[in-house]
């Protein structure tokens, strides 16, 4: 069965009025994780802030000069902050401490970080570039030079492979044990990729949700360079989920997917019903730039408007 989402009153700080909200911290926001309950970890292009959800307090994490772009929070060996910053270096740095390590590569604004199988780390850029990172050694291990615009989303395969989503409405599949391009193609407004449990690919194209056998999609690219398509029929497609851009999706424990997009909006849709709409979620008035998921399907949003919402 889908999970139903609805928001949940919770303890909110003392300037918002909004019961589906922590907090507005009157910032864009670029990504907001979990930590141990009941304290979540938001990023704003300036600031790492914890926030609890019991006692409606926020503290200070620690504080950048220049944009953060992306975030990533890894929790193995111990927990660390990946930021992605305007300037193209990506910090690592732990919780209250100092940033233990810059990594230097990317000539503009990183867009995307990416925690491979293997422990390594997988960064793109404005610059076009795709590094893969050794965080033990803290050095870049190849770079595949993926294009020359900007990338859009990152997706290492189940079984091993990486895809790289480009704004040049190109897509590259790459072995990354032999580091070798394997395919490119042509995928018309794409934006954002993730494999499901059932090893299918959901995509977006503009404010579209496309579900697509991995085999049949790079099919269908074939022949669209060739010039023409053979009655290629995805599994399952969805036109205009959202208006304008879909900016996230994010498959969810139960096997629904959340979509997210530049309307405000987040949608839960069942696969198993037919990938149809169960519910939209309403309150984020800019561009939805994040969610995560935490324990008793409550799921977590950070948007443009500066606020963090919870639904459950």
């Amino acid at each position: 069965m889908g999970c139903d989402f609805t928001p949940e009153v919770l303890p909110v700080s003392p300037f918002t009025k909004c019961k589906t909200s922590i907090t507005n911290l009157r910032s864009k926001l670029v990504a907001i994780f979990p930590l141990k309950r009941p304290k979540i970890l938001a990023c704003t292009i300036r600031h790492f802030i914890i926030l609890n959800m019991e006692d409606r307090t926020d503290e200070l994490a620690c504080s950048f000069s220049s944009e953060i772009t992306c975030a990533l929070l890894i929790s193995n060996p111990n927990v660390k902050l990946l930021a992605g910053k305007a300037t193209g270096e990506i910090e690592i740095l732990h919780l209250q401490k100092k940033t233990e390590k810059f990594l230097l590569g990317h000539s503009s604004k990183v867009t995307f970080l990416l925690m491979l199988k293997n422990g390594q780390l997988c960064s793109g850029s404005d610059d076009g570039d795709v590094f893969i990172w050794d965080l033990k050694t803290k050095m870049d291990e190849f770079n595949f030079g993926a294009s020359t615009k900007s990338i859009t989303c990152l997706c290492e395969l189940k079984d091993g492979r990486l895809i790289v989503i480009s704004s040049d409405d190109r897509g590259r599949m790459y072995n990354l044990k032999l580091q070798t391009l394997e395919i490119e193609w042509k995928i018309i407004g794409a934006f954002y990729l993730i494999q499901i449990k059932d090893k299918r690919v959901v995509y977006s194209s503009d404010g579209d949700i496309i579900v697509s056998q991995i085999e049949k999609l790079l099919d269908v690219s074939k022949e669209m360079d060739r010039g023409y398509v053979k009655n290629h029929q995805p599994d399952i497609y969805i036109k205009k989920a959202h208006e304008g851009m879909i900016s996230m999706l994010l498959e969810l424990k139960n096997g629904d997917i959340a979509s997210s997009g530049n309307d405000g909006m987040i949608k839960i849709w069942n696969l198993a019903k037919g990938f149809i709409c169960i519910q939209e979620l309403e309150g984020h008035h800019e561009r939805v730039s994040y969610m995560s998921e935490i324990p008793n399907y409550r799921l977590l949003s950070c948007a443009d408007d500066g606020w963090v919402r919870v639904w459950s």
